[in-house]
């Protein structure tokens, strides 16, 4: 089991650290204090922390959901771009939000269909918001374009995209018993 998680955490501190860094490319944010790829030095412990966390809350919440392994490489596939359009789509704030919202309803409607994953996406977005909120207040790093309490509107959905592949990824990982 701890394989699981470490493998998960590592994950999500690569992945997310490097998906991270499209918003420092595509101006859409910039740290306090950067260091490698224009992120700060914490950014990969919080993004394996986040991913272990999603993956878990999940996996326990709402174990089992169809074509896991479909939709599994859809929800990556939609978080990597819905990452790349918050940083490098050339449209407004709303109009991000309204793409990456329906990549992750194209998600969802293909391989999932219930309401549990909306409840956890919904959750997902409204906490990682928050704390992101929070992070910005106190300028850790700062969003360029903020709509509401410091972050951009886009940021739920591409929450809700990191619900379904995080806990996507974290059912996989802690339903295998050879990891």
């Amino acid at each position: 089991m701890k394989k699981r998680f470490a493998l998960l955490f590592l994950i999500g501190a690569v992945i997310g650290s490097v998906l991270d860094s499209f918003h420092i490319q595509g101006g859409a944010a910039h740290y306090a204090k950067p260091m490698a790829l224009g992120i700060s030095w914490w950014t990969p412990w919080i993004m394996g922390l986040v991913t272990v966390v999603i993956g878990v809350t999940h996996f326990k919440i709402h174990p089992v959901v169809p074509r896991l392994k479909w939709g599994l490489l859809v929800s990556l596939v939609c978080f990597f771009v819905s990452y790349w359009a918050s940083a490098f789509l050339p449209v407004t704030n709303f109009e991000k939000t309204l793409f990456i919202s329906a990549l992750y309803f194209l998600g969802w409607g293909l391989f999932d269909k219930t309401g549990m994953s909306l409840v956890l996406a919904f959750l997902t977005a409204v906490i990682g918001s928050g704390v992101e909120g929070v992070l910005g207040y106190v300028e850790f790093f700062i969003y360029t374009k903020p709509d509401y309490l410091y972050v951009p509107l886009w940021l739920l959905p591409l929450y809700a995209n990191a619900s379904a592949a995080c806990g996507n990824l974290g059912r996989l990982f802690l339903q295998r018993k050879d990891i």
